[in-house]
Order: C-alpha cells, then structure tokens, then sequence
C-alpha cells in the first residue's frame, strides 16, 4: 500500500498552540507518532515519539541555531496549511 492509496497512513498537522510553543504532529507509515513542541522565540524544538499505543514517549532535544525566530519555521506553516 502507497501513501497515494491511503494517505491517513502518514500525515502533518497542527497541533495545539500556545503563547509559547507550536505542536506539529507527524504520523508515520508504521503507526507511530512524533510530536515537536516548538519554542516560538528560542525555536529550540523538543521531540517526543510515541509508538501505536502512545504510550512511555522517548524525549529527545534540537536546538537551532537562531537567537530568535522572526517567523514559523517552514514546516510549522506546511502542517498550519494542510
């Protein structure tokens, strides 16, 4: 099965804001979902994926190498404009 045939087995989307932090919400083709929380002003992203039963995340940290975002970052506006 492609992504083409059934394209609810992989997606991006928003998930919630806040005054502070972006959620953008990746599903995988195995089941599995990934969320990046998004510090608006640092744009220090934390990551937690979570298996099928989304359940025990594992956490892991990325830092950008910006002082401040001007703006959303690219992916942030893609999974915005689903």
């Amino acid at each position: 099965m492609t992504i083409k045939e059934n394209p609810d087995i992989m997606y991006v989307q928003m998930g919630e804001e806040t005054d502070s932090t972006y959620q953008v919400v990746f599903r995988s083709y195995t089941g599995a979902f990934v969320n990046f929380y998004v510090d608006k002003a640092t744009g220090t992203t934390r990551m937690e994926e979570y298996g099928m039963a989304r359940d025990s995340p594992l956490t892991s940290m990325m830092a950008v190498n910006k002082p401040a975002m001007s703006e959303e970052p690219v992916w942030v506006k893609a999974a915005r404009n689903k």
